[in-house]
């Protein structure tokens, strides 16, 4: 049960191998007619005559690659393929009680992020490999309160997972020891400290040799201290960390309505309370230049925060005629919540990734069409707005953009109980452009090539 890779606004997963892929998600909290309603609207359960069941396979491919700019400044390549084929899977399942009371539950991936460019990349000391996920078991209840109206709510409990890869730069790579040291000797030259030592030299030997004798040990600490600076600051291998097997568990809510007010129309609002992931894990280093290690870095353990912020979806649902509906979503996700990702390393010394995002607005257009008794047809187009506010925010470990999701589908009727479902969303991701700096180098460029394609296949019964 793997997650697909970054989705939604920002990092929630929007594809979950459910019928509703064949829309691009239009109409999900309004469209109540399977098990899958357990997760997007738990009060659409209230439609349910019996026990249903979905059960959902949908292999996620990625394709990402990296287009470096001529302004970058760090040595490497481009990354290569940096996507890859992600499986998931989803369980859906809703029992009415009584006709007021009904029960459900799901099991799902609802974020995740997978990155992995070459390890010679020219942005490894940001990122080399990155595996993100978040699993979550949603028990929920719904009570029909009227003809007309639902409601419903759920308490979930969350799963989250990270393991991240990044090299260190070998800060003597970054020096030119040349200029360095005829810097030094230049200073020294101007210093009193030759002209000292030539007339001493002068002096007879029984006067000389003393006073230099005391003039080494004098300056023996200084010499100690350079050489060890110089071997610091010695070229050589690269470093890595790891932060491996960083997990955390965590509850959120939702509450969903559903509103009815004729045959043909329905309404759907729902509301995700944030999930707040504190991660814990290992953090490991190895091939570590000696500076490093000289500032206290050293294996032991690591504490990541990664927050999923609020979001609130409305939908509606129309049956234009017997044969054809129309659905639409509206969406906002609270991404300005982001403001860090704070990391905690062993020596307890922490840092804040800055990310500085913004709040982002989910659109969709959806219809469906039944050609014949047993077969319908559906295609749909969904929209999320970027979460970053300017490239000098975007960095290759989230990267993130607008994005555009184009979907096909159709439902096979195979008997009065099973439906078989089959579906095809493209996801253009944008490009992310990057800008970023620090006391090694400048990565700029975007991903000219970030594209998912989620294959999803459904059997509700």
């Amino acid at each position: 049960l793997w997650a697909a890779t970054a989705s939604a606004g920002g990092l929630y997963v929007q594809e979950l191998a459910t019928p509703r892929n064949g829309t691009a998600q239009a109409g999900q909290a309004a469209y109540a007619y399977d098990a899958a309603t357990a997760f997007y609207n738990p009060a659409g359960m209230s439609r349910l005559e019996k026990p249903r069941w979905l059960i959902g396979f949908q292999p996620f491919i990625t394709d990402i690659e990296f287009d470096l700019k001529g302004t970058t400044t760090f040595d490497g390549g481009e990354g290569g393929q940096q996507g890859g084929v992600v499986p998931t899977l989803g369980a859906y399942y809703a029992h009415p009680l009584n006709d007021r009371w009904a029960l459900g539950a799901s099991f799902v991936g609802i974020s995740g992020g997978a990155l992995n460019p070459d390890n010679d990349w020219a942005g490894r000391f940001y990122i080399t490999n990155l595996s993100l996920m978040a699993l979550a078991l949603n028990p929920v209840v719904s009570f029909r309160v009227n003809d007309w109206l639902s409601v419903g709510a759920g308490v979930a409990v969350n799963y989250g997972t990270l393991d991240f890869d990044l090299k260190l730069p070998r800060v003597g790579n970054s020096i030119d020891r040349d200029a360095l040291r005829g810097s030094v000797e230049q200073k020294i030259a101007q210093s009193p400290l030759p002209g000292l030592i030539d007339r001493i030299n002068q002096l007879p030997p029984p006067i000389r040799e003393p006073i230099l004798e005391r003039i080494d040990e004098a300056l023996a600490p200084a010499r100690a201290q350079l050489q060890g600076v110089s071997e610091l600051l010695e070229p050589g291998p690269e470093g890595k960390v790891e932060m491996s097997n960083v997990y955390d568990f965590a509850f959120n809510y939702n509450l969903g309505i559903l509103i009815e007010p004729c045959e043909r129309w329905r309404f759907g609002i729902t509301y995700r309370s944030e999930v707040d992931f504190k991660m814990h894990g290992d953090f490991n280093v190895t091939s570590l230049p000696p500076i490093y290690r000289a500032l206290g870095l050293t294996d032991g353990n690591v504490e990541a925060e990664i927050k999923l912020p609020h979001l609130v979806r409305a939908s509606v649902y129309h049956q234009l005629t017997d044969t054809v509906a129309l659905m639409a979503n509206v969406g906002w996700e609270q991404w300005s919540s982001m403001e860090f990702t704070p990391i905690t390393g062993p020596a307890g010394e922490g840092i804040q990734v800055p990310r500085d995002w913004k709040d982002t607005w989910h659109f969709a257009l959806g219809t469906e069409w039944r050609v014949a008794p047993r077969w319908l047809l559906q295609t749909g187009a969904a929209y999320d707005t970027s979460p970053v506010r300017d490239r000098f925010q975007n960095l290759p470990d989230q990267p993130s953009d607008r994005q555009w999701r184009f979907s096909v589908g159709v439902v096979h009727d195979w008997s009065e109980r099973v439906k078989i479902g089959l579906s095809y969303t493209f996801i253009d991701f944008g490009h992310s452009p990057i800008d970023t700096s620090n006391a090694f180098g400048r990565l700029a460029g975007d991903y000219q090539s970030f594209d998912g394609h989620a294959i999803a296949m459904s059997v509700g019964f």
